[in-house]
């Protein structure tokens, strides 16, 4: 519902709720386990889950507010180790942002517990039988070395800030500053990064996208790699566009991720040429320029990209020789495995 309050200052509200019922089989698969569980352990599981949500937009002239909070009954979910639980859930949401010409602000934070629903608890895979979706506070960032290690947003514990401020002094620039800190509810560290970057515009047909960005990185929890060091790095990186015509541009990106820890340093190159929205290639190298582990060799990662759109159809051709970790395409980021040959995609909208 929309309510005007007074002149500039609106309230948009609502609540939602939602019964999900198990069936028969799941719930079977749930039974079966808790039977398997040391009998101070074991709970009486229910068929039914209930969820609620209310939520509240605030806008009063260059302000605005918004906030959501959901809870759910109790249910059977699984830990982090696949164990059972019967656990309530809950999570409160809530952005702010303030914004006039030139100049803007905005703050996001996140507090999640034991907040999952899914079709069945079986489904534990990725989105699988996802019926809830909660947003991401950290910014996912297009930069190939950086975007390797995106965190994803967690379900059972997590407890996020997000602080961004834009600055345009003129036409031809803008910046921005962001901060991003991500613990769980007990305390522990999964993710920090402080990022600056700007745009420059006042070269005749030509678009610089510089900046560096300072990340910690908890891979023991996000990527499962139990025993390793928390990931520390320094990437600055830059992203030149010239437009050689309306229908034909060009771009440059040069990023380098100075690190310690998992593979070590990495230097980034790759060149694209477009012709209008119809034709892109790109030739790109991923160099693993510092190796981490002592008598590791330097090797290079090509990547041969071509692509055609046609309509509502786009075709992509790809040589690839990549190392196994997280790859961020059009803002969906998912884990890949080594892979060395050729791709070959079709996407079309309908």
């Amino acid at each position: 519902a929309d309510f005007y309050v007074k002149d500039k200052v609106y309230l948009t509200s609502g609540i939602g709720a939602l019964n999900r019922t198990l069936d028969k089989g799941s719930m079977d698969v749930v039974v079966n386990t808790i039977n398997a569980m040391p009998v101070d352990d074991r709970f009486v599981p229910q068929y039914n889950t209930y969820a609620l949500n209310a939520y509240n937009s605030l806008t009063a002239g260059n302000f605005s507010w918004y906030v959501e909070g959901a809870y759910k009954t109790k249910e059977a979910i699984n830990d982090y180790n696949g164990n059972l639980m019967n656990k309530a859930g809950n999570v409160l949401f809530s952005t702010v942002s303030y914004a006039r010409k030139g100049f803007g602000i905005s703050l996001m934070g996140k507090r999640t517990e034991n907040f999952i629903m899914r079709t069945s608890t079986s489904q534990t895979e990725a989105n699988s039988g996802m019926i809830n979706w909660q947003p991401i506070i950290a910014q996912i960032r297009p930069q190939r070395l950086i975007a390797r290690y995106m965190p994803a947003s967690q379900d059972l514990s997590e407890m996020a800030f997000n602080g961004t401020i834009n600055a345009s002094p003129n036409e031809d620039m803008d910046f921005n500053a962001s901060y991003t800190h991500i613990n769980t509810l007990e305390g522990e560290k999964l993710y920090r990064e402080a990022l600056v970057e700007g745009n420059i515009r006042s070269i005749p047909k030509t678009l610089i996208d510089i900046g560096v960005q300072y990340m910690e990185y908890n891979q023991d929890f996000y990527q499962f790699k139990p025993g390793v060091p928390l990931f520390k790095s320094w990437t600055p990186y830059t992203e030149i566009t010239y437009s050689f015509t309306d229908l034909k541009s060009g771009k440059l990106q040069l990023q380098y991720m100075d690190t310690k820890q998992d593979y070590g340093s990495w230097l980034f190159v790759a060149l694209e040429f477009s012709i209008a929205s119809k034709i892109s290639f790109a030739i790109s190298d991923m160099y693993n320029i510092a190796p981490a582990k002592a008598g590791t060799d330097k090797k290079h990662y090509y990547n041969f990209f071509v692509a055609f759109t046609e309509g509502a159809h786009r075709l992509t051709l790809a040589y690839v020789k990549q190392v196994e970790g997280i790859n961020c395409t059009g803002g969906v980021c998912r884990y890949e495995p080594a892979f060395n040959g050729l791709k070959l995609g079709l996407t079309s909208s309908f």
